[in-house]
């Protein structure tokens, strides 16, 4: 048996006994911080929950839950400095109209966004000039609709209601989407 380690921005997390075969099991054994000292691995298989952990060992923690893909999804973060956060939010209600919402500076650095009560296809855009390439967004369309989700001079992706999609900004750049369900 060995003893794993799964890092992210200084904080490690020790996991006890990993069971290898067709499935893995993890036993929580506690939580260390290494600092800048940390391992790094060149592919990692989860098939399971990551759980994040803050400071205090309680119930509130980040989960990220695989679902079973339907096709091969890669997903490259540029080597780049700074961080994005997964927690920051911003929601539109479209008042049963079907306009285009156009993100402001400060939704764009948002990487959750929630559309709802549209009247007929709506659509998110980003202009393309504040693009960011590289970024994750996690859209909930709640709008009753399809929903366009777009930069200004891009093509995107359409979202069906009711569902939830993982996108990202590619290079040319347009709104690429690597999940919907």
């Amino acid at each position: 048996m060995k003893k794993v380690l799964f890092g992210l921005m200084g904080g490690l997390f020790l996991f006890g006994s990993v069971v290898q075969g067709a499935d893995f099991s993890w036993h929580h054994s506690g939580i260390s911080d290494l600092g800048q000292d940390t391992k790094s691995w060149h592919k990692l298989y989860l098939n399971d929950d990551i759980v994040f952990e803050g400071d205090t060992e309680d119930s509130n923690e980040t989960i990220i839950s695989p679902v079973e893909p339907t096709r091969q999804n890669n997903v490259t973060l540029e080597d780049a400095g700074g961080s994005f956060s997964l927690v920051d939010l911003t929601s539109h209600d479209f008042n049963s109209g079907t306009a285009t919402w156009t993100l402001s500076t400060d939704e764009i650095m948002d990487s959750v966004l929630i559309g709802t009560n549209a009247g007929g296809t709506v659509t998110i855009s980003i202009t393309e000039a504040n693009a960011i390439q590289g970024k994750p967004y996690f859209i909930y369309n709640n709008t009753g609709q399809t929903l366009n989700f777009k930069t200004s001079n891009g093509t995107g992706t359409s979202i069906t209601n009711g569902n939830h999609s993982i996108n990202y900004i590619n290079d040319v750049p347009d709104i690429v989407k690597i999940y919907e369900g």
